[in-house]
């Protein structure tokens, strides 16, 4: 890409530090921080966005992108233009929304991510791509409905894995939500949140109300603290949650021990045992 040609892209990089590799060194390959936050896989920092390129353009070819697409400088090759480097190749990324035309249709060769069941689009994982980026945990990449299948090398999207526990709350950095359908609770095989321990999320289940539903287990039922209904203020028979009690609801394990009905032995995302890294007898918690 001609030095001239990448001028005006380059400003769009001001809130993003980026470290250029050298060669074939992997090293510096997901240093690019972008608003404190770190650009991973093949994405690049476009005005405080680790943005997922669609395609090359620039270079010795000139190649160019599609119409509401610009042409940035590729952060993960070894010619930089602001470092005498000439005719770098680029990646084109999506225009920001105040630079797009308020009309049009998007490229038809493109396929468009649909939002998922709640509204967001999901994220793009694995694929025939240089350094295909890896979903976050939590999530699982599976083959993309809107396109080809992962097994002929086109990316997929990352979905949920309910198979999963994620962590929550606590004195930690980039702090994930659960989901809506889910509460943050105590790891009942750590501290509490009250001291920056980190929860978990769990899956909402009623109980109390007037039907006195019981919980699952040795899980306990508190006032659901998102209806009007409060027992400290009048409120009688009020729903309520169930959440985890210390020192209760573990699994697995050398005991090998197993869940009460109404539960389910997943691994504990709060210790270093992980099944799937080739450890054996690693303790679990019973989630609902």
């Amino acid at each position: 890409m001609k030095r001239s040609l990448l001028a005006a892209a380059l400003s769009m990089f001001t809130a993003c530090t980026v470290d250029h590799r050298v060669g074939g060194n992997q090293q510096a390959q997901g240093a690019i921080t972008c608003n404190t936050t770190q650009c991973q896989g093949t994405t690049v920092c476009v005005e405080s966005q680790c943005i997922e390129p669609t395609g090359h353009c620039g270079g010795f070819a000139g190649l160019q992108c599609n119409a509401n697409e610009l042409c940035v400088d590729d952060p993960r090759d070894d010619c930089d233009p602001e470092n005498g480097g000439a005719d770098c190749g680029g990646v084109c990324v999506p225009a920001p929304s105040h630079e797009q035309p308020d009309s049009g249709t998007p490229d038809s060769g493109t396929p468009q991510q649909q939002p998922d069941a709640g509204g967001e689009v999901p994220q793009s994982c694995g694929g025939f791509t240089p350094n295909p980026m890896s979903c976050p945990t939590g999530y699982k990449c599976v083959d993309n409905p809107n396109t080809c299948s992962m097994a002929v090398d086109c990316p997929g999207i990352c979905v949920r894995d309910d198979d999963v526990i994620r962590k929550c709350g606590g004195n930690s950095p980039n702090q994930v939500p659960c989901h809506a359908d889910e509460i943050c609770v105590d790891n009942p095989a750590t501290a509490s949140m009250a001291v920056d321990a980190q929860g978990i999320c769990i899956k909402k289940t009623f109980c109390g109300g007037f039907a006195s539903l019981p919980c699952p287990g040795a899980y306990q039922c508190i006032d659901d603290w998102t209806d009007t209904c409060d027992p400290q203020n009048g409120g009688a028979d009020c729903g309520g949650l169930c959440t985890t009690k210390a020192g209760t609801s573990q699994c697995a394990g050398f005991a090998g021990l197993q869940c009460p009905a109404g539960l389910r032995c997943l691994d504990n995302p709060a210790d270093d045992c992980d099944l799937t890294n080739g450890n054996a007898d690693c303790g679990g918690l019973c989630v609902p």
